[in-house]
């Protein structure tokens, strides 16, 4: 018996179960959301285009994108899921607030990253919508 639960930790410590190398937990994917529909809402209200509002909300979409790299890795297929749910509707949320302001540059960057990092008709529907978001500021942007 003895030698059995020695052979388990050990193989437990092999496998790095326990250790610090182990993907973040799903609430991390959450608080990044979280946390950057918070400094979205702080960005909505400032005059500016470049705040460090938005600064932070960009800093946790980039979070998302590394866990959506690190799922993918570890082919970890629900945390992949809901991570892709948060990274899309955080980038077109910060988009439509941009374009919004009338701050082109911010929108038409997340615009183009949803249509350039969700190819496929798995995506179709979201890649539309950035479709047509960035219609819309190049139309604002001709109009000006």
């Amino acid at each position: 018996m003895l030698r059995y639960v020695t052979v388990l930790a050990m193989l437990i410590a092999l496998s790095g179960c326990g250790s610090s190398q182990e993907a973040p937990a799903l609430k991390d994917e959450r608080q990044a959301y979280d946390d950057g529909l918070a400094a979205l809402a702080v960005y909505e209200t400032e005059a500016s285009c470049s705040t460090t509002a938005l600064n932070d909300a960009v800093l946790n979409v980039n979070r998302l994108q590394h866990l959506l790299r690190l799922y993918q890795q570890r082919r970890e297929q629900a945390r992949l899921a809901a991570t892709v749910a948060y990274h899309q509707d955080l980038s077109l949320a910060i988009a439509g607030v941009a374009i919004g302001k009338n701050c082109l540059e911010p929108a038409e960057y997340f615009y183009r990253k949803i249509i350039a990092v969700y190819p496929g008709t798995k995506y179709e529907p979201v890649r539309r919508r950035a479709e047509i978001g960035l219609t819309n500021v190049l139309n604002a942007r001709d109009a000006q």
